[in-house]
């Protein structure tokens, strides 16, 4: 587990895995950048959350989620918007 200083928040973690992965040799996955996170929670968790509702026969009121990379926020915030 490595530690980044928290005066740097989510800015000092991403300086870090840059730091390793080119030290290193490392792929880094850059899901804070790539359209490809948002794509893969409209087409997967977004619609396993209305599903698991829908099973049920109830109906989707409010979403909350975390926020980390925005991926699930926008992917899935747009695939339940939608359904």
């Amino acid at each position: 587990v490595l530690v980044t200083p928290a005066p740097l928040g989510g800015t000092g973690m991403v300086q870090k895995a840059e730091e390793l992965a080119e030290k290193h040799g490392w792929f880094l996955a850059r899901q804070f950048e790539t359209e490809a996170n948002a794509d893969g929670h409209k087409k997967t968790t977004g619609p396993e959350i209305l599903a698991a509702f829908a099973r049920q026969g109830k109906k989707l009121d409010y979403w909350v989620t975390g926020y980390g990379t925005g991926g699930t926020f926008a992917g899935a915030g747009e695939a339940i918007k939608a359904g």
